[in-house]
């Protein structure tokens, strides 16, 4: 990891895909011990049930309101994007910017 100057001139830390990956993969390895594929399919098996769809036949549609949720849950959706992001970066050669 090192530190580095954006174009908008905010300092921003900087590390490689390759690392991300490896301390996801360290992670995983610590608490779930999944399989890259169970790990990708927690991007649609896991996290918020969807409050609303859109489909261009109905338009926007909402759906049964959802209040409590799983922690867990949660962050197996969360660490399946992750994954996901970095793999894709490692791949076409991208970055990855956290914007929150």
């Amino acid at each position: 990891m090192f530190d580095y100057v954006l174009p908008n001139s905010a300092e921003s830390p900087l590390a490689t895909s390759a690392l991300l990956l490896a301390e996801l993969k360290q992670y995983n390895d610590f608490e779930w011990n999944a399989d890259r594929d169970t790990i990708i399919s927690w991007s649609t098996t896991e996290g918020y049930p969807a409050d609303a769809m859109y489909s261009r036949e109905n338009g926007y549609e909402e759906m049964e309101l959802h209040e409590i949720y799983e922690t867990e849950s949660l962050a197996k959706f969360a660490f399946s994007i992750l994954w996901q992001a970095a793999e894709f970066s490692l791949a076409h050669g991208t970055v990855i910017v956290y914007d929150f």
